[in-house]
């Protein structure tokens, strides 16, 4: 990758602009829920190459699984604050699924103001969204997680049990927990994140279809190579 990159052909500057224009596009003390992609696995410990969620991936380059990215917009120079919460580095587990970046990682390269261990998604969900609200209104909560519902009402938010998955995959306890962190929002409406973000990735910058252009040569080329090598009938 070239200096300054954080992705092939997108700077981490991109990333930053693509946050700052999510965020200031929203109310005053809004804050944004983004769930990354989950390891998937075909059979026991035998798991798929790992694909992260097109939003979070947009939002941050980040490419491992199990993390949530929550943005808080305030007053600051930046005009929001960024947390990422994410598995904590543990040597035995890296050896069989690769490095992992860490808190340290997310807040050095990725950009991130804060960085916790993600089973403590839950507790610094509820410390975030009691702060009290400097305007008038209670600012809305945008979330992008799996099984969560944008609509109106709370009673039908929460059938799925994905979004629990973040903390302990199979704990009715701690999925109570994190159910009553948005039912007890504090009068904030939940809101999609997912349709804000897709507005933005609707227009593509320079560097975005650069590198479209270059992914579109590397498969035209390969389709080109197979069929020379096609014998008819055969």
């Amino acid at each position: 990758m070239a200096p300054g990159e954080l992705t092939p052909g997108i700077s981490a500057k991109e990333y930053e602009q693509r946050r700052k224009r999510l965020m200031d596009g929203l109310e005053d003390g809004a804050v944004v829920v983004i769930a990354g992609g989950k390891m998937k696995y075909m059979s026991g410990m035998i798991f798929y190459k790992f694909r992260q969620a097109s939003n979070m991936w947009y939002l941050t380059g980040w490419q491992e699984p199990d993390s949530v990215l929550v943005l808080e917009k305030n007053s600051s120079s930046r005009g929001y604050k960024m947390t990422m919460f994410c598995p904590q580095k543990e040597a035995n587990d890296e050896l069989w699924h690769g490095p992992r970046s860490g808190r340290e990682g997310a807040m050095e390269v990725f950009g991130a103001d804060d960085a916790c261990d993600i089973s403590y998604l839950s507790t610094r969900l509820k410390s975030i969204l009691s702060a009290p609200s400097t305007s008038f209104s209670s600012p809305p909560i945008y979330v992008d997680a799996p099984g969560v519902s944008t609509s109106s009402r709370v009673s039908t938010r929460f059938k799925a049990r994905s979004f629990l998955d973040y903390l302990t995959p199979s704990a009715d306890s701690e999925f109570d927990e994190l159910k009553a962190v948005f039912e007890g929002r504090g009068g904030r409406t939940v809101k999609s994140a997912a349709n804000e973000v897709e507005k933005l990735r609707l227009i593509k910058s320079d560097a975005e279809v650069k590198v479209m252009r270059r992914a579109a040569d590397i498969s035209s080329n390969a389709h080109a190579k197979v069929r020379i090598s096609t014998i008819t009938g055969k």
